[in-house]
């Protein structure tokens, strides 16, 4: 008799972090991705302690210092001196904080705005959805600059005017995203798994519509 599957050995079941550090030996660009990530997110949280210079330290005797690999330059100053005197490579390395402070802010503000508009459109559809996406269409056409400079000019320029800019203007990819993921049978299907009786009396034809490709033919 041939083997069943109850027969056969059982297989060890892989970790969560040996199928990503799979999937990451198998993708090198990931892997480089993810180093490079790594790495910005350790230089920014230990800037004050790896920084050789105070990034605010001007010394105009020294300004407009080339790189250490370049005639002029020294090992004090490895990416040389701005106009005023300071020193880049710990202007960057502080930099880099401000950096990932403004991306994570932004994404943190605009993610769940754009995840439940595009829920709300992509569940409910009809005149819901429509109004929605054409309004992420409008600005979409939009150009982008055009809406920070105006956004910039009404509100001035600061940092948290840098972050509401980036948040106005990222809504729009993640409701388009998740609203172009309906689908009768994954909405059916959720509603059937999940919350069978509310989802069902909110949605009446996708539920009928999964009931009917379920049932036997």
């Amino acid at each position: 008799m041939p083997p069943t599957r109850a027969d056969a050995a059982p297989l060890s079941p892989r970790s969560g972090l040996g199928r990503l550090l799979s999937a990451l030996v198998r993708k090198r660009v990931r892997a480089a991705g993810l180093v490079i990530v790594t790495l910005n997110v350790v230089v920014a949280l230990l800037a004050p302690a790896i920084s050789p210079h105070d990034p605010l330290d001007q010394d105009v005797a020294r300004r407009l210092l080339p790189p250490a690999w370049l005639a002029g330059g020294g090992p004090e100053h490895l990416l040389g001196t701005d106009q005023l005197g300071r020193d880049i490579l710990s202007r960057i390395i502080h930099g880099s904080r401000i950096s990932l402070l403004v991306g994570l802010l932004s994404v943190v503000l605009s993610l769940p705005v754009g995840v439940c508009l595009g829920l709300l459109a992509g569940y409910f559809t009809g005149r819901l959805d429509d109004i929605t996406m054409r309004i992420a269409d409008v600005q979409l056409a939009f150009p982008f600059i055009l809406l920070a400079i105006t956004i910039a000019g009404v509100l001035g320029p600061s940092l948290r005017n840098v972050i509401l800019i980036l948040a106005v203007g990222g809504w729009v990819i993640y409701a388009r995203l998740t609203s172009s993921s309906r689908r009768p049978g994954v909405w059916a299907a959720g509603a059937s798994a999940s919350c069978s009786g509310t989802c069902s009396r909110m949605s009446p034809h996708r539920s009928s519509w999964w009931a009917r490709s379920r049932s036997p033919r």
